[in-house]
């Protein structure tokens, strides 16, 4: 089991009932199985970066052979049609994704190099340092709680990767859909 796992710690308040305590015991799984239905009807989000990659994969293949990953997050932001003279009626002719896909911001990268505190003037704060950063892009997907099969899927983490990096992360695989589905 993933240490994320064992960290989850949802302290119960006697105030409300309805909080379940998922601590550091060894059943955490069945016992995320049984109070995931009490989540309803929320939905979490979470990362669907290999919806964004195949979705890139897809408008490679087909009409834009030059396409990148920005070509492929707009694509799930738009809805294309075009006129079936044939048929004489219009047609969606973007893909249509299983689930609610939406972009959404995980983090930022650094461009430009980390400059010391106090070298960047009228910056907000010159004791810390300071670095030129722009927004990473990826792709979520909004999912009812009786679709997930471990807590895990639920957590964000910080992406410790490479330096200049910062983004938050999510274990969360479409593959992995529980039995009960």
């Amino acid at each position: 089991m993933d240490f994320r796992a064992r960290k989850i710690h949802h302290q119960s308040n006697p105030s409300n009932p309805g909080t379940k305590h998922l601590g550091n015991t060894p059943n955490i799984e069945s016992e995320f199985m049984e109070t995931r239905f009490s989540l309803l009807p929320g939905f979490s989000l979470v990362s669907r970066h290999d919806a964004l990659i195949e979705r890139l994969r897809h408008l490679r293949s087909t009409s834009m052979v030059e396409a990148n990953l920005m070509d492929a997050l707009v694509s799930f932001c738009r809805h294309e049609w075009s006129y079936n003279q044939h048929a004489g009626e219009w047609e969606r002719t973007s893909p249509i994704s299983d689930g609610w896909l939406v972009p959404m911001p995980v983090g930022y990268v650094g461009i430009s190099d980390l400059s010391g505190p106090g070298d960047i003037p009228e910056s907000r704060d010159n004791s810390v340092p300071h670095h030129f950063v722009e927004s990473i892009y990826s792709v979520g997907e909004w999912v009812s709680p009786h679709r997930i099969s471990s807590p895990v899927d639920l957590i964000w983490h910080a992406d410790r990767g490479q330096s200049g990096i910062y983004r938050c992360l999510n274990s969360y695989s479409a593959n992995r859909i529980h039995e009960d589905d």
